[in-house]
């Protein structure tokens, strides 16, 4: 059991200061302190004499304090020290410094001063050096490179360095580390900390730090076959494959074939709803792959079964859509389609309450309305989470928990093609599902990278597309002007669209407008009523409005390209050509515009997938991987350490096949309260 911090503040002398300091660090264990690692290193372990000072390089010097000259202002005081070796001597200048250690420089046997040298017309100078103080002559300087920690205000170098030795001075087995890796080869986990936090000068930092980054995928993956096998022990409904009579009613009623990849994908889903317990399925697919559909199949094998099914979404514009689709196709099987969202009025939501309580309601579509204290579900049986990254583990646990008796399958999907990385480490406790190919009749989007300067120019040529019949989404990163940043506002994109076609018909949307407006405007945008249609990133999932065959990005450079292609995915959804336009602002680096090339150059989404996780990191490729009860790799950065991911599935094969003993005290070492968010 590893100990807190405040457990452990008498052992190491910790009083309530640093404590608070330590916290706002995060610190709060002795875990968490020896995984506070440096940020980088100084190669303090040789000293320079005074007589071969350097100019602008920091320096160790060591000798001896042979004057001093004290000047008191007030409260305050200013020292000049003279340190002196073998070959000459320096001033040290301090602008405040209390007595006492002015007192404790003065008197010591040897010191040690680390600092730049500056170099004055009468000799040299340190200001404000860091100082190491002896009780005896003649020290040798450290045998290993000086750590520079992440601090905070109150909380010196010095103390981080005075506690994590402390920590380390305690031992593997005291501080909970023993070695807990099956496989022969690997250094110790305390081996390979302490060199991270005391390395030699011709330590491999990075090897160590590599063995710690491989237990923690172990761990991680350990953590969720855990959870796979609680979630088998949770009864479900199970669901007859045989008694689908709507579903194939509602498939030959389709105007399309399905893929041969949706057929795949459907039966994988039919087979879990079999079983009687529950299923947690991720079905991903690119844009427009036809994931719709596949949730609305899905949905009519429980409703046929008399269960209800509730459809979450993350924005109330894409609720609205799912309603109106899902509502067109369902009422003329005789199956009521209701939607919960947070702007319907009293009288409204209590009529939607009631019908979902008494099960007259068989698909509940909405936001997270739907998992509201007062809404009842006579027995809902299947719960579809549309961009299951936009919400929490606890929303979707609270979803889950309206189940009454037996616990609802949950289908869980996602536009944004998860890399193999990702999959590997944070979805192994879920079947997954993926449609690879898109319907056919999709017209290829072209994308073309323009600079801002040329917009007027860009506007003219619309009109062509407006001649044509198409319409155009212009996506703004903000609202309205912001005098900090450079980008360009909606507001503003919209009224310069209004000056330069004022024969063109043209709308704003965005996520502060109340949702009936929003309705309102999606539906007359749909309707053709506007020919352009000014946005934020509010479009950036669901909408499939057909007729769209443009869509302009301005900044694209501050967006990930896992996001980008969410919004490229706005158009090319029927046979009109389609172009992406990614205008980007004067400001972009060279980095930034080679990165947009990577979305010019391809429409395959998990290529891109991989390579936003290789330039931005996975909390940018999965916003929402940071949510409570998907806790962050302490040491892991999977955009380099992917190589790893191979090694670490052996080893928790390895440890699984043996029931070893040693895979709670792994998961326990890493991950805190892994059992709080089982099942979602």
């Amino acid at each position: 059991m590893i100990e807190t911090i405040s457990q452990l503040k008498e052992k190491l002398k910790i009083g309530p200061k640093i404590l608070s300091h330590l916290s706002r660090l995060k610190i709060k264990t002795t875990f968490d302190l020896l995984f506070h690692f440096p940020i980088r290193y100084e190669n303090r372990t040789k000293t320079t004499p005074i007589s071969q000072a350097e100019r602008g390089i920091p320096q160790l010097f060591s000798g001896q304090i042979t004057n001093s000259i004290i000047k008191r202002r007030g409260k305050n005081q200013q020292a000049v020290l003279t340190l002196e070796d073998t070959s000459g001597y320096l001033d040290i200048r301090f602008y405040h410094c209390s007595q006492s250690y002015l007192d404790a420089m003065i008197n010591a046997e040897w010191i040690h001063m680390w600092g730049e040298p500056r170099f004055l017309s009468n000799g040299i100078e340190l200001i404000h050096p860091e100082i190491q103080l002896f009780n005896e002559k003649e020290q040798s300087p450290n045998t290993f490179l000086t750590a520079i920690y992440p601090s905070t205000e109150g909380l010196s170098q010095f103390q981080i360095r005075q506690l994590i030795a402390k920590a380390l001075k305690k031992g593997a087995i005291e501080c909970g580390f023993e070695n807990l890796l099956p496989e022969a080869g690997h250094s110790s986990i305390w081996e390979s900390i302490t060199r991270i936090h005391c390395p030699s000068p011709d330590t491999e930092i990075e090897s160590n730090r590599i063995r710690l980054a491989l237990e923690e995928l172990v761990a991680h993956r350990l953590n969720l076959i855990n959870r796979r096998k609680n979630t088998r022990k949770l009864v479900a409904p199970n669901f007859d494959v045989h008694q689908q009579s709507l579903a194939k009613k509602f498939t030959k009623s389709l105007p399309f074939k399905l893929t041969n990849s949706q057929k795949k994908v459907i039966k994988e889903i039919n087979l879990d709803l079999a079983k009687n317990f529950a299923m947690l399925r991720l079905l991903q697919g690119d844009v427009g792959s036809g994931k719709t559909i596949v949730a609305a199949i899905s949905a009519l094998n429980p409703i046929g079964n008399r269960f209800q099914v509730a459809l979450m979404s993350p924005t109330e514009v894409l609720a609205e859509q799912h309603f109106s689709v899902f509502d067109n196709w369902f009422s003329p099987m005789g199956i009521k389609t209701v939607s919960l969202k947070g702007s319907l009025s009293t009288k409204q939501r209590n009529k939607t309450l009631k019908e979902i309580s008494t099960g007259d309601a068989n698909l509940i579509i909405g936001t997270h309305a739907l998992f509201q204290k007062d809404v009842i579900y006579k027995n809902l049986g299947l719960i579809i989470i549309d961009e299951q990254h936009r919400f929490g583990v606890a929303q979707r646990l609270a979803l889950r928990e309206k189940g009454k008796y037996l616990t609802p399958h949950q289908l869980i999907m996602t536009a944004t093609p998860i890399p193999r990385t990702l999959a590997m480490t944070r979805f192994a406790d879920l079947d997954v599902s993926t449609i690879t190919e898109l319907p056919s009749g999709r017209s290829p989007i072209n994308t073309i990278i323009l600079n801002q300067d040329r917009d007027s120019e860009l506007m003219n040529r619309l009109d062509n597309i407006f001649s044509e019949g198409g319409q155009v989404y212009w996506v703004c990163p903000l609202i309205e002007q912001s005098t900090e940043l450079s980008y360009q506002a909606a507001n503003t994109r919209l009224k310069i669209i209004e000056n330069s076609l004022p024969h063109r018909r043209s709308a704003l949307i965005h996520g502060k407008m109340d949702s009936l407006t929003k309705k309102n405007t999606m539906k007359a945008f749909t309707d053709g009523r506007f020919d352009i249609l000014v946005a934020t990133t509010v479009i950036e999932v669901g909408v499939n409005i057909v007729n769209a065959n443009v869509i302009i990005i301005e900044n694209p450079e501050k967006l990930g390209l896992a996001q980008l292609h969410q919004l490229r995915g706005r158009v090319g959804r029927g046979s009109k050509k389609s172009f992406c336009i990614l205008l980007y602002g004067n400001e972009i680096s060279s980095a930034g515009l080679e990165r947009l090339k990577t979305l010019k150059h391809t429409l395959d989404g998990f290529k891109i997938a991989e390579a936003d996780l290789s330039k931005r990191g996975p909390g940018e490729v999965l916003t929402g991987t940071r949510q409570a009860g998907i806790p962050d790799f302490r040491v892991v950065d999977l955009s380099k350490d992917y190589k790893l991911i191979d090694s670490s599935k052996a080893i928790t094969e390895q440890l699984v096949s043996r029931t070893d003993s040693r895979i709670q005290k792994i998961i326990d070492r890493w991950i805190a309260n892994p059992d709080k968010f089982l099942h979602v």
